[in-house]
């Protein structure tokens, strides 16, 4: 399944609301692979200068 199939019919009122007992939205989970493939593009195009952000805090959005 791709990611455009996986969101197509998620509901857009609740990309900011948490599920019970979880510490992120689903905005947070998208937030988070946008983080990661960011590092990883950045690493590709300069793995001398470029510095990832701290593990694993740098790569998550603030809970709130």
């Amino acid at each position: 399944m791709s990611f455009d199939e996986a969101v197509a019919d998620f509901p857009a009122g609740r990309i900011n609301v948490r599920g019970p007992s979880v510490a992120y939205t689903p905005w947070h989970l998208v937030e988070h692979l946008r983080i990661t493939q960011w590092d990883i593009l950045r690493h590709i195009e300069d793995p001398v200068g470029h510095v990832s952000p701290d593990w694993p805090v740098g790569y998550w959005p603030a809970p709130d």
